[in-house]
């Protein structure tokens, strides 16, 4: 029984070394994956986040040119005071120029604008409309409950609206929120439990990349406090 005591203590001896430099290695390997993973999302969310930004920049550009859109300018000043031609040529120019937003961008589904004075609302949805109008009535809603703000979610839409002329111009674009949900689901790629999601001032979910994202709630219950130890950090 002795030798056998002595046999396993000698057999330990051995093995102990071997089973802790596996260990070891085991440790360091999943370190290293773990990092490679963490380097490769950093690199997929500033990518991402760029490109979106930089098409959201377009397209906001593109609708602060045209609320300033001389058509458009011309037909909220002279409107009731203009020949049916020069109506119609208006008309039909500012409806090119909704077109061309629409189709400047994926990401834009509907560009549309009401002007108060010509009491029509003109978009590449709805066409030409008198006021009031499905269109008209939820961009209303939405400016008078919410104020100006970057970005509206209404009914599962997400839209950009943007005034002009003390509020008598009003110009509205809907984004595709099918488009938005592919674009940042790119951000975390095959990983299996992560995703993205966006939300507005008042921290509403936007748009998301997976709907079964189990500590999604959890974790905009934890917002408020991150963004104000965020806060305290960078302004302390």
């Amino acid at each position: 029984m002795y030798v056998y005591q002595k046999m396993i203590i000698v057999f330990l001896i051995l093995v102990m070394p071997i089973y802790g430099i596996s260990l070891v290695f085991n440790w360091t390997s999943m370190n290293h994956l773990r990092d490679e993973a963490e380097r490769s999302l950093a690199k997929n969310v500033s990518f991402y986040t760029n490109q979106l930004n930089e098409q959201i920049s377009f397209i906001r550009n593109l609708q602060l040119q045209l609320i300033h859109n001389s058509d458009l300018q011309s037909l909220a000043f002279y409107a009731g005071n203009i020949s049916g031609y020069e109506e119609v040529a208006l008309v039909n120019r500012i409806h090119e120029s909704l077109t061309t937003i629409q189709n400047a961008s994926d990401y834009v589904v509907n560009a549309g604008t009401y002007i108060k004075s010509y009491k029509h609302t003109l978009s590449t949805e709805m066409g030409t409309s008198k006021l009031p109008n499905p269109e008209h009535n939820m961009v209303q809603a939405l400016i008078e409950q919410a104020g100006e703000q970057p970005i509206y979610a209404w009914n599962d839409r997400i839209l950009f609206i943007m005034t002009g002329n003390r509020g008598s111009i009003v110009s509205y674009l809907e984004l595709s929120k099918e488009k938005l949900a592919e674009t940042i689901s790119q951000i975390t790629g095959s990983y299996q439990r992560a995703g993205v999601f966006m939300i507005d001032d008042a921290s509403r979910i936007v748009v998301q990349s997976q709907s079964d994202l189990a500590d999604v709630t959890a974790l905009m219950k934890g917002l408020p406090k991150l963004e104000e130890a965020w806060r305290g950090a960078n302004y302390s």
